[in-house]
């Protein structure tokens, strides 16, 4: 297969989606191999709950999305789309790819089916043989998602929209995880999208940290994606050195959305805002998921683990540091040996 890039079309209503997720994404990887971008069309939509509560069902869905497309779609770039979760829009901004096929999560009614057709004209361009019906018949696993499973709260700001929201991180070669972050920030932001991407000191205890992508490069592959996702921000992505970044003195914020692992860091930030006369920020934390392709975080911290080996370039930059200290060791053992009267 050609490198291809495709556009999977979400139809089933949103509580069955989730059960079924593992199986489309499974389909849709037959067809596609390089990006996959995710769009909930208006079918979608006809059952969820109003907001609050629809904001904390997308989240479950997106957040789920990621999480299998590590297992599902190994080596594809999976991308949600805004548009349908957050704009309900009939059909996704333009994207940054060449989209080569439609794909729609399963068969639909005649009627129902024309409709997609026209709906989805501008990436068919009247070709039917690019799109692809990843389902032909009644689902395997269409179970409907129990209502208090799928919208419960994860904390006071998991249902609310504020017009400017912050994220930081290291962003270090993009995974399901930093795309968790993004989306569960994006979902919940009006205008205004800051990211501090971790520089200097705060990667002096990462580890490998000479492995780490130069800070303008994952500034530029974070600001590439986000924009991608939703083109309709105030986008302001930046080099942070300390902990709090532009938290410290930007009064134009009013939401920061962290993870399990950094959530003291909440208080520590809105002390200093108050310290400094400024509104203290309402904090979003978003749960630790099981990424199915990576190892848990205490592995990870006893060595590189999947962070390098399952990522090409990174592996490629360990490899120019490792064997050439590998060739001076063995050199040097050579010329001691030889020194001995060995035979070498």
């Amino acid at each position: 297969m050609s490198s291809m890039t495709g556009l999977l079309i979400l139809t089933q209503p949103v509580r069955k989606i989730i059960p079924s997720l593992s199986q489309t994404l499974k389909a849709a990887s037959q067809h596609v191999n390089k990006t996959l971008y995710i769009h909930l069309d208006p079918l979608a939509r006809k059952r969820s709950p109003e907001l609050p509560q629809r904001l904390s069902l997308y989240s479950r869905l997106i957040t789920t999305i990621y999480s299998e497309s590590s297992s599902q779609c190994r080596g594809m770039d999976v991308r949600v789309l805004m548009a349908g979760f957050k704009h309900l829009a009939d059909v996704p901004q333009k994207v940054s790819s060449k989209v080569d096929l439609v794909l729609l999560d399963q068969m639909r009614e005649e009627t129902e089916l024309m409709d997609l057709k026209q709906r989805y004209e501008n990436y068919l361009l009247g070709n039917k043989d690019k799109l692809v019906f990843l389902c032909k018949g009644a689902c395997s696993g269409s179970e409907e998602l129990d209502d208090t499973v799928a919208i419960e709260d994860v904390n006071a700001a998991a249902n609310k929209v504020f017009e400017s929201v912050v994220v930081g991180g290291t962003f270090d070669h993009i995974h399901a995880g930093h795309k968790i972050l993004l989306a569960e920030a994006l979902l919940r932001c009006s205008r205004k999208f800051t990211a501090g991407i971790a520089e200097g000191p705060l990667l002096k205890n990462k580890t490998l940290s000479d492995l780490i992508a130069p800070c303008q490069d994952r500034i530029e592959a974070v600001k590439e994606l986000v924009i991608d996702l939703d083109p309709s921000l105030d986008y302001h992505i930046v080099e942070i050195t300390d902990p709090m970044g532009p938290t410290r003195w930007d009064p134009d914020m009013d939401m920061i959305v962290v993870s399990e692992e950094t959530k003291k860091g909440i208080d520590f930030i809105n002390s200093a805002r108050k310290e400094g006369g400024l509104k203290t920020l309402e904090g979003y934390i978003i749960s630790l998921v099981d990424d199915k392709d990576r190892k848990s975080n205490e592995e990870e911290e006893k060595g590189p683990g999947p962070k390098v080996f399952n990522n090409k370039d990174a592996l490629e930059k360990l490899n120019s540091i490792v064997w050439p200290e590998i060739a001076r060791l063995a050199k040097e053992q050579i010329r001691d040996l030889a020194g001995k009267g060995h035979d070498v």
